[in-house]
């Protein structure tokens, strides 16, 4: 989006945010969330980074990667896309294919998940994760990725859509 682009929202009737650019200012009252809870002061988003991930997988169960790009944004500025192939151990189903139009014939040439592990870790290096079905995409990732430092620490919000956060 072009730094000029501004968008206002408002949360909860009680919380608002304007942002403009890569400037996020934000107030928040005193009053009660209706469970009983209290708002918090939030960090702007403007000051963390985030990784904008979508997988597909080959339509086993559990599934396999076949594709991951990743988006960085970090100090409001979109970054440039990194985007892989896998080659997965397991056939590509044609419900699969049919989704996301990629073939057993078009990931023949892709390498292994091990031979770009480290770039993927290196592009998901970030303090917020977004996806678009993040419980789905985080749990491929934390299969593919074990218990190192790029999937170990992130937390999935409980909000609906598709945020985790790194700690």
């Amino acid at each position: 989006l072009p730094s000029s682009h501004a968008t206002t929202c408002s949360t909860r009737l009680t919380s608002k945010c304007m942002t403009s650019g890569t400037h996020t200012t934000r107030a928040v009252t005193d009053a009660r969330i209706p469970d009983g809870r209290q708002h918090q002061k939030m960090t702007s988003w403007a000051s963390m980074r985030y990784a904008v991930v979508d997988v597909e997988g080959n339509g086993q169960q559990p599934p396999d990667l076949v594709d991951v790009a990743v988006v960085p944004v970090a100090r409001g500025i979109i970054g440039p896309v990194a985007s892989w192939l896998v080659k997965p151990s397991r056939p590509v189903s044609r419900i699969a294919a049919r989704i996301h139009g990629l073939t057993n014939e078009d990931l023949a040439a892709a390498p292994a998940f091990a031979d770009i592990e480290s770039e993927v870790r290196e592009a998901l290096d970030a303090d917020v994760l977004v996806a678009h079905n993040a419980h789905v995409d985080v749990g491929v990732l934390r299969r593919h990725l074990g218990g190192g430092s790029a999937s170990r620490s992130w937390t999935l919000s409980n909000s609906p859509g598709g945020c985790c956060r790194a700690r």
